[in-house]
């Protein structure tokens, strides 16, 4: 991981901003990040934290673009606001996964971020924004997001952007998004198995 904002022993990490930054690891497959808010001694692991700005950032390689955990009961996470970054970098520099992941998190902004050319070849479901369990009050507005899919022939496909909040009332809103080129592998969606 590049940038690792890790909350230690349920202390919250507070009012951290990351902005204007070239950020690149050095691979995309073993579950790295150019930049991940989690637990600060397991890398991934629900994390404790508030007020993080990811603001106009060039992002390259890693699994997983930007990466955000704060759990899913309770949600530890708060106050997230991630605008104007570029994910778009194609063949050896791209993305492999997913491009902005959020768990566990209470009120969050993802505005006018650019998710796109994510690594076709993997054999999975590669998302452009995934907004994941535990996740309220999440507004996803003005983002570009494009060419994600899969191109082999095992039935993977891509998801531009992925709500599964998991529980009633999250409050998930998305608007003014422009979505386009989601691909893969052309099993039917008529076929109830892969619905």
């Amino acid at each position: 991981n590049c940038v690792w904002i890790g909350s230690s022993q349920n202390k919250s990490s507070n009012n951290i901003t990351i902005k204007n930054c070239n950020i690149k690891t050095g691979e995309k497959t073993l579950g790295s990040s150019p930049i991940i808010v989690s637990d600060g001694t397991v890398s991934g692991n629900p994390g404790v934290f508030s007020n993080i700005t990811i603001q106009n950032n060039i992002i390259e390689k890693g699994r997983n673009g930007i990466f955000i955990n704060g759990g899913t009961i309770p949600q530890n996470g708060s106050n997230i606001y991630i605008y104007d970054n570029v994910i778009n970098s194609t063949e050896i520099n791209s993305v492999g996964y997913l491009g902005i992941y959020i768990q566990g998190v209470t009120a969050a902004i993802i505005k006018s971020n650019q998710v796109g050319n994510l690594d076709n070849a993997g054999t999975e479901d590669d998302k452009g924004i995934w907004v994941a369990n535990g996740s309220h009050n999440v507004t996803v507005e003005r983002n570009k997001v494009y060419n994600i899919g899969y191109s082999g022939n095992e039935g993977f496909g891509g998801h531009g952007l992925y709500v599964s909040s998991n529980h009633l009332n999250a409050d998930v809103l998305i608007k003014n998004n422009l979505i386009y080129h989601i691909y893969g592998a052309g099993w039917s969606h008529s076929d109830g198995s892969f619905y």
